[in-house]
């Protein structure tokens, strides 16, 4: 079974910033994990990071950006995606049909539609 797509490969597409925002939500969740009755803000003085968004991850009401990606795609069963997956053929249609006279962008982040005679990026 080969891998062809990952949470990190999603993430990675993102701008550093995003990423960066991605890395401390993840070691803010394994400390966390570890220490169950540290609170946000000494999770977020171990981090060295300001607390006020260590308090909204600890109320679960905003997550970086990627991760709430990658959820929805893990909800679909679309990551990660291998290359036995049996949506993989009909993703291929989708794409192919969509995207026969444009291209995405090395990456993944921007597509090029041709609309006649105009380009459009996204």
């Amino acid at each position: 079974m080969e891998r062809i797509l990952t949470e990190q490969s999603i993430i990675n597409t993102y701008k550093e910033k995003q990423q960066e925002q991605c890395r401390l939500y993840c070691e803010y969740k394994k400390i966390k994990k570890q220490n169950k009755l540290f609170g946000y803000k000494r999770i977020a003085n171990i981090l060295g990071y300001s607390y006020g968004k260590t308090r909204w991850w600890h109320c679960g009401k905003h997550t970086p950006t990627p991760i709430q990606t990658t959820k929805r795609l893990k909800k679909k069963k679309l990551l990660p995606l291998d290359l036995d997956n049996p949506k993989l053929f009909l993703i291929v249609k989708v794409f192919g049909a969509t995207f026969g006279d444009g291209g995405i962008f090395g990456n993944l982040n921007f597509i090029k539609f041709r609309i006649g005679s105009s380009e459009r990026i996204w």
